[in-house]
């Protein structure tokens, strides 16, 4: 008996026009569907759903069941809806421009003052489908007793060119402000804004790596230089200052006096060229309090200084100190 009923029912279902060629495509019952552009929900069950006035651009909704749903003035750009069952859904004033239909059940559904120029439908159902005011498939505007077909508005000829979508300006104009927010409508000019988008995040992206390696390059590692060479310093005179205190004065062994003096006439010159030569750096340093060039030719006054004259030694310390931000006790 039961092998009987489902016959049954399958040939009555049959001579309904419907099919079972879908089911191995569920629909699915989803109350998380976000309702975002992009979001993918194909076989969801959105029956009697109020997405008035929702952005829902580019949401795949494939086979989707959003019978009786409410959404009127949303924005179904470019949006999958594909064998959806939109049947007495209330689409006053969507937006589905690239919205691809086909297939797709409409029959009785509101479709009044809707935007339909551009979208897709093959195979849709549109029988019983209120159709006044909306712009139809062909850019014809569907005048009074449109329904389950549009009648155009005998002064509103069809739009002849299939790519130029929609209203000057790109956007409806009877959509609410929800969505038009942000939507434009594609083609030339819509392209070209997208070029022209695409160019200047480029352009801006290639500034940004041009500057990040200049400052790098002129700032950042000149920078770093610096205070290797200030460690240098620090290092170098801390132990001149300890030989001083073992052995005595420099003047009584002539090996050890040469080798300090070329060491600190070393690090002068390096100070010197990093002064002339790294002048961003210089100027960020100099901001910092750091005199490079000033502390390279205290280097070289102390390096020229005879070990006898112990006083003009401690003042050309104390400029370098100052200059190089050291601590007296360190030097």
């Amino acid at each position: 008996m039961r092998v009987m009923a489902v016959a049954s029912f399958t040939a009555a279902m049959a001579l309904l026009g419907l099919s079972f060629a879908t089911a191995q495509e569920p629909i699915s019952l989803r109350s998380d569907c976000p309702i975002l552009p992009q979001s993918k929900c194909p076989g969801s069950d959105l029956r009697a759903a109020n997405f008035a006035g929702s952005i829902m651009a580019m949401m795949v909704l494939t086979g989707a069941n959003l019978e009786r749903a409410n959404l009127q003035g949303a924005n179904l750009w470019k949006a999958e809806l594909a064998r959806a069952n939109l049947s007495q859904a209330n689409l006053a004033q969507a937006f589905l421009t690239g919205a691809n239909l086909r297939g797709a059940d409409l029959s009785r559904a509101d479709l009044r003052r809707a935007f339909l120029f551009g979208a897709f439908a093959e195979g849709a159902d549109f029988s019983g489908a209120q159709l006044e005011g909306a712009r139809w498939l062909t850019g014809a505007l569907c005048g009074p007793g449109s329904i389950g077909e549009c009648r155009p508005v005998a002064a509103d000829a069809a739009v002849e060119a299939p790519m130029q979508y929609g209203p000057a300006g790109g956007v409806y104009p009877d959509l609410p402000a929800a969505a038009k927010a942000d939507q434009t409508i594609p083609g030339i000019g819509g392209a070209r804004r997208r070029w022209l988008r695409f160019l200047g995040s480029l352009l801006a992206g290639a500034a940004g790596a041009a500057l990040g390696w200049i400052m790098l390059e002129f700032v950042g590692r000149p920078i770093r230089r610096f205070y290797d060479l200030r460690g240098e310093v620090i290092n170098t005179m801390a132990g001149h200052a300890n030989l001083r205190a073992r052995h005595g004065e420099l003047s009584a062994s002539g090996i050890a006096e040469l080798q300090v003096k070329d060491e600190l006439r070393d690090l002068a010159a390096r100070l010197r060229s990093f002064a002339h030569n790294e002048a961003f750096a210089r100027r960020v340093l100099l901001l910092l309090r750091y005199d490079p060039g000033k502390a390279g030719e205290a280097l070289f006054a102390l390096a020229n200084i005879p070990d006898a004259c112990g006083g003009r030694k401690a003042g050309q310390k104390k400029t370098i100190a100052a200059a190089l931000r050291i601590s007296k006790h360190a030097l």
